[in-house]
């Protein structure tokens, strides 16, 4: 126990320079969102929930359930689940850059920077009830590693133990497990080029296992909570058109790729000009550099494929999602950076070149810290202009009580969807900057109504989808927010129109039957 209460204790006196200078790049580019309170998209549901929510369970997410729930019952107030994730995050960059034996301050400053601060992480760490789970499961995925590489023989296996608890986080953090391991061969090719084989059964065994386990307690949990699986996940999924479709597919993910790579404010919300730069310096890097320490002309072209390999894992799933990755599940990429620049800098033997990366690595970091501050700020910003149009919905409503005597409502029925527009300040992409009004094109009302409930301006309910027919007619012939007429009670239901029926509303009130009370031509 004293030994390794000295290891720790040497170790952190070696980094302590470290932790500060990334203790203030943390709090620059994630400061905004620790410090201030605000709603975004799931949070309005969360902070109505009381108690384990085993809905998680369903969609195969049990190590959501089972250790952020208890650890965190109120995860809307940012400062403490996004600190925590961020603590978890950084521990896991520490332990994998240990484990791919990179010592040198500046490196390990710079190269964390960049996978702390990579600005996507604002699509899943706007959600309140994953940024915690989150960063616990970039620790898993170093963990693993670390295990894998130290452990002598059968004990490699317990590698799995955190890879089960990984995949009961969150699915798409298979993405930076795989990553780590690949990433960890291509550092050390040299080493290990003549026992690829050996080393790709092994990671293949440890994450089969892993599987096993985590579906092992799926199925166990799903029992005891009564459960049946969600499709939530497998709805993305769709095998049968991969064949007809694979053209098309490969496309959408290379040119999401290429967004991603090239900084482009589709993904980022303001142009990370410094990222391409960095990676073509770094990636002219690796590629001479393993040209000349290659064994042979075969050795470097395996070291190719595995490199091309590590740059396409982290939008390759798109092939099986319809070419379509929701921007919060691309959580490979930042561990793909990383990596590249660790590469970079193992290869850039010479004083200048080295000075190049890291001068390139720091303007990419300040890039990154202004992006993710804007797609962050954007959703506070969004957040507010609900706020206020809930307010105005209302005192719509009590103006109309105080003319006519009408019932309190105790339904809500929104019809159309609120659609604003990007501005300079404002990137709405995804959920960042999205409207609870506007989700999945007002699909259904318990956003909305949950939103006004949060803000104690009145307590609604969603109105049954059985019931929405009756209410067709009415709503049809209103006009649109925020024109007088827009916003009435009829019987005990509150109606507001922000514009015709969407697509998924319609869908929505047909699938719900009753189609009696439709007009004519309404479904489609």
């Amino acid at each position: 126990m004293t030994t390794t209460y000295n290891k720790v204790k040497t170790y952190l006196r070696e980094n302590i320079p470290s932790l500060i200078f990334l203790g203030l790049i943390i709090l620059v580019s994630y400061g905004f969102e620790l410090f201030n309170v605000h709603l975004t998209i799931d949070d309005e549901l969360g902070a109505l929930r009381s108690g384990t929510n085993s809905g998680f369970v369903a969609i195969g997410r049990w190590a959501l359930c089972l250790l952020v729930n208890p650890l965190l019952p109120q995860r809307n107030i940012p400062m403490l689940p996004l600190a925590l994730g961020l603590i978890f995050m950084l521990a896991g960059m520490f332990i994998l850059l240990d484990c791919l034996g990179i010592k040198r301050q500046s490196e390990r400053v710079l190269l964390i920077g960049l996978g702390l601060t990579w600005s996507g992480f604002a699509y899943i760490l706007s959600f309140s009830d994953a940024s915690c789970a989150i960063g616990v499961g970039f620790f898993c995925a170093a963990l693993s590693l670390f295990i894998f590489t130290k452990a002598k023989s059968w004990y490699k296996l317990l590698a799995a133990l955190p890879v089960s608890v990984l995949i009961g986080i969150y699915q798409p953090l298979l993405q930076p497990l795989v990553l780590v391991f690949l990433l960890n061969l291509l550092y050390h090719w040299q080493e290990q080029r003549q026992t690829i084989f050996r080393y790709f059964f092994s990671v293949l065994l440890v994450l089969g296992l892993g599987y096993l386990l985590y579906a092992g307690i799926q199925q166990f949990l799903l029992m005891v909570f009564h459960l049946e699986t969600s499709s939530y996940i497998s709805h993305f999924f769709s095998l049968s058109s991969i064949l007809q479709n694979l053209g098309w597919y490969i496309h959408k993910c290379a040119l999401l790729l290429y967004n991603l790579v090239v900084g482009d404010s589709s993904f980022y919300g303001l142009t990370v000009r410094g990222l391409p730069l960095l990676l073509v310096i770094s990636g002219i890097l690796i590629l001479c550099g393993a040209f000349r320490q290659r064994e042979s002309t075969l050795s470097f072209i395996e070291f190719s494929f595995l490199l091309m390999l590590f740059g396409i894992i982290p939008v390759i799933g798109g092939v099986l999602t319809k070419g379509y990755i929701p921007y919060r599940s691309l959580l490979g990429f930042p561990i793909f950076i990383l990596g590249w620049v660790a590469l970079g800098f193992k290869y850039a033997t010479k004083p200048t070149t080295r000075t190049v990366v890291l001068v390139f690595a720091a303007f990419t970091i300040f890039q990154f810290s202004a992006s993710i501050n804007h797609l962050f700020s954007s959703s506070a910003f969004a957040y507010q202009e609900d706020t206020l149009l809930a307010e105005r919905i209302i005192q719509r409503v009590d103006g109309i009580r105080a003319d006519t005597e009408i019932p309190e409502p105790k339904y809500l029925e929104q019809i159309g969807y609120v659609d604003r527009a990007s501005t300079p300040l404002v990137s709405r992409i995804e959920n960042i900057g999205a409207s609870f009004f506007g989700w999945d094109q007002g699909v259904s009302s318990d956003r909305p109504a949950a939103l006004i409930e949060i803000l104690g301006l009145a307590e609604l309910e969603v109105l049954p989808d059985d019931q929405r027919g009756k209410y067709v007619s009415e709503g049809v012939n209103m006009p649109v927010w925020p024109e007088p007429g827009s916003v009435k009670v009829v019987e005990d239901v509150l109606i507001v129109k922000f514009g015709p029926y969407s697509q998924t509303q319609k869908a929505s009130i047909c699938q719900a039957g009753n189609l009696s009370a439709l007009p004519s031509g309404f479904c489609p």
